[in-house]
C-alpha cells in the first residue's frame, strides 16, 4: 500500500492517493474499533497462533487494499486486458487470504466476511468522499468562486 501511495503521488495522481490512504487508514480503524466492541474468542484448535479477538478479520480488511492498490494500478495504464488483468489478481489474492484463514482455523467464515465489508465500505466511503470532494473543487474553480 505504501509502495503504490508513493508511486501514485511521483505520477500526481492525487485522487488514487489519497482514496488508497484514507481507506487504508480508515478499515484499519473500523476493524480494530469492531474487535475491541465484539470481542469474538478465536476458533479453538488453530493451526497457526494467531493473537487477539476474531472478529472482524484484519488480514481480511487489510487484504480488500489489495484490491485498491490493483485499481489504483489499473488506472496507471489505458491498456484494459492489462487492467483486467491486476484488479482480477487483487482480488483473487484477497479471496485467497480469507479462505486460508478460515482453513487454518483462525478466523470463522463471518469474521472473514465481516472483515471484506468493512474493508469494501472504508474504501466507497473514501472513495465517495474524495470524488465529491475533487468535484467541488472543480465546480468552484470553473465558477470563481
Amino acid at each position: 500500500v505504501f509502495a503504490v501511495i508513493i508511486l501514485l503521488v511521483r505520477r500526481r495522481a492525487w485522487l488514487d492517493m489519497t482514496i488508497l490512504a484514507s481507506g487504508f487508514v480508515l478499515s484499519v480503524a473500523a476493524v480494530h474499533i469492531a474487535k475491541s466492541e465484539e470481542a469474538r474468542p478465536r476458533p479453538v484448535g488453530g493451526l497457526i497462533h494467531a493473537a487477539g479477538y476474531s472478529f472482524p478479520s484484519a488480514d481480511s480488511a487489510a487484504c480488500v487494499a489489495l484490491v485498491a492498490v490493483a485499481i489504483a494500478l489499473a488506472r496507471l495504464t489505458e491498456n484494459r486486458g492489462r487492467q483486467a488483468i491486476v484488479v482480477t489478481a487483487g482480488c483473487l489474492l484477497t479471496l485467497v487470504v480469507g479462505l486460508l484463514m478460515v482453513a487454518l482455523r483462525a478466523h470463522y467464515l463471518t469474521d472473514v466476511f465481516a472483515g471484506w465489508a468493512l474493508g469494501v465500505a472504508a474504501f466507497v466511503f473514501c472513495a465517495m468522499a474524495a470524488h465529491a470532494i475533487a468535484r467541488t473543487i472543480t465546480d468552484t474553480s470553473a465558477t470563481g468562486h
